[in-house]
């Protein structure tokens, strides 16, 4: 999800990782919004990289939600799925100034 993002920010409004762990630079065409999230029961090197990804964001001038996910550890936060739409759905590129239109 990381590297996708960041390869075409420029096309991609927003982006969810979920466990996922971050690219040691982070650069981009544009600082997108990305929410991060990681189990509250993950090992504690897991949940100081979800802290690390989420202040090295932070610092390229990314917006960047960190959600800590209670009851769950490396496994999917079945329960926060609308939360993860509801994150992507409120961010949209602004196509009005694209030249290829």
């Amino acid at each position: 999800v990381h590297d996708l993002a960041l390869a075409r920010s420029g096309k991609i409004a927003a982006a969810v990782s979920h466990s996922g762990s971050a690219p040691s630079e982070i650069g981009s065409e544009r600082p997108f919004p990305i929410m991060i999230l990681v189990g509250a029961a993950e090992s504690e090197a897991a949940l100081e990289s979800a802290l690390a990804e989420a202040r090295q964001y932070r610092l390229a001038g990314h917006p960047c939600d960190l959600l800590v996910v209670n009851g769950i550890g490396h496994e999917w936060a079945e329960h926060r799925i609308g939360q993860m739409w509801q994150f992507l759905d409120g961010h949209r590129l602004d196509h009005s100034t694209d030249q290829a239109r």
